[in-house]
């Protein structure tokens, strides 16, 4: 997997809308996925039909749970063929069998992920980072308006903590806690832990600048702004056989057109809007076949609302 996808989370940057959570997932073309939509009744997310039915990132609908996956990529492992990208040298020094790093995510959906390295799973994954957290408690924390204190220890996170944790499979990195009522944006995309790509730092300053505006209009005043911001794409790249070239673009551009191989396939915003409590909205749009010439012209976002019930005091 050679992925260019990113993923931003806004905490508590707006007053209206204090939890804004970007992705944008590149893959494969011919890659089979289904439509983001509910699956199982519960479970919103896409799936992917490669992969024993994982996904990169959902929400269950009853319990709150929220999880965002995205791989890990080395540029000393990258190798360029035929104008195609491709992985080579990675050293997966066990028998483990391999499995996706999609089961995690509707693992942690359903309430069973363990946190743990490599050597603790009974199989391998190839390596990635996750973001976990419950939305459900994010709401009622917001709706509380109290205040919470998160303890800094992996050991006592649940899927029901009073914060996101940000989470590596890398052995020397930290899990990163984010409480719920700290005001933080967070970005990643590929890199280790000590890579920033330069998109990270526009996806974050972006984020900052855009929620910034008092305005009470997400679909007018913020969506447009996002929609730009989705489409950031400073270096065309082409398909010359350069793996420095094909890195550049990888660093660079949130919105990915690599030929015939890879692209943005899909686009993601996830939005709490106080006006509306009990409710999360999902702006959600399919880019396979799409230019970013096309989507400056017709954005094509789709918009739903899941609903949740709270607990009455």
């Amino acid at each position: 997997k050679k992925n260019m996808c990113i993923a931003g989370v806004a905490l508590n940057q707006h007053d209206q809308f204090p939890l804004v959570i970007l992705n944008s997932r590149e893959e494969t073309m011919k890659r089979g996925t289904t439509p983001i939509r509910i699956q199982n009744n519960k479970i919103f997310c896409g799936v992917d039909l490669e992969t024993n039915k994982g996904t990169w990132s959902g929400l269950n609908t009853e319990n709150g749970n929220y999880a965002l996956l995205t791989n890990i990529v080395h540029k000393k492992h990258l190798k360029i063929e035929n104008d195609k990208p491709k992985l080579v040298g990675i050293n997966n020094n066990n028998n483990k069998p391999l499995q996706s790093r999609g089961i995690l995510v509707m693992k942690a959906l359903e309430n069973s992920i363990i946190l743990s390295h490599q050597e603790n799973y009974p199989y391998r994954f190839d390596n990635y980072q996750i973001l976990l957290g419950n939305l459900k408690r994010f709401m009622s924390i917001q709706q509380e308006n109290k205040e919470i204190n998160l303890r800094d220890n992996d050991q006592n996170f649940t899927m029901d903590s009073d914060g996101f944790i940000f989470y590596t499979s890398e052995s020397k990195a930290k899990p990163i806690h984010l409480p719920y009522q700290k005001k933080k944006v967070f970005v990643y995309a590929n890199g280790s832990s000590d890579e920033v790509y330069k998109k990270e730092t526009y996806m974050k300053d972006e984020l900052k600048r855009i929620l910034k505006s008092p305005t009470k209009d997400f679909d007018k005043d913020v969506l447009p702004q996002l929609n730009a911001l989705f489409l950031h794409q400073p270096i065309k790249y082409q398909s010359t056989g350069s793996k420095e070239d094909y890195w550049h673009a990888k660093e660079n551009n949130i919105f990915v057109e690599n030929g015939q191989f890879e692209k943005t396939v899909s686009q993601t915003i996830l939005v709490y809007d106080k006006s509306s409590p009990n409710n999360l909205t999902y702006y959600i749009r399919d880019t396979l076949h799409d230019s970013v010439n096309a989507l400056k012209s017709n954005p094509k976002w789709e918009v739903i609302k899941i609903p949740f019930e709270q607990k009455k005091k």
